[in-house]
């Protein structure tokens, strides 16, 4: 999904519970997905959420 999916339907989560959204913008990653293809550049994605769920 992407940030308009989440704009659009931002409505429907809960509002009793806090939430916190980090917005990350990942400098040329267009040239990832243009070199390597989607599904490579899915698996940087996955590969990237891992680590910052690390730290």
């Amino acid at each position: 999904m992407n940030k308009r999916f989440f704009c659009e339907n931002f409505k429907c989560i809960d509002k009793k519970i806090v939430y916190t959204l980090v917005y990350i913008d990942l400098n040329n990653f267009k040239y990832i997905n243009d070199t390597y293809g989607h599904f490579k550049g899915d698996e940087v994605l996955k590969k990237f959420c891992y680590v910052v769920n690390k730290i």
